[in-house]
């Protein structure tokens, strides 16, 4: 989504709308790490999503994610995919 900014402040539940193709599902996969950033910078809790390459686990701990439909990802352990979503 390009030139997309928001902020969500602690303890807020927070959704994004838009078109089909507008960006939505790449935009949280990135913010999960699912997904590389391919511009620009995503910070969760002050720090650059980019830093949690390879420990997905500590940035799972800062966020819940319940995407449009409920698939499993078959690379997270099924606790990970518990905390994700928690």
């Amino acid at each position: 989504m390009k030139g997309t900014s928001f902020g969500v402040k602690q303890g807020e539940v927070f959704s994004l709308l838009g078109v089909n193709g507008a960006g939505k599902s790449s935009t949280f996969n990135c913010m999960v790490g699912r997904q590389r950033v391919s511009g620009g910078t995503i910070m969760l809790d002050g720090v650059n999503v980019d830093t949690f390459v390879g420990n997905t686990e500590k940035l799972h701990g800062l966020l819940g994610y319940c995407p449009q439909t409920n698939t499993f990802d078959g690379m997270l352990t099924v606790l990970q995919s518990l905390t994700l979503f928690a």
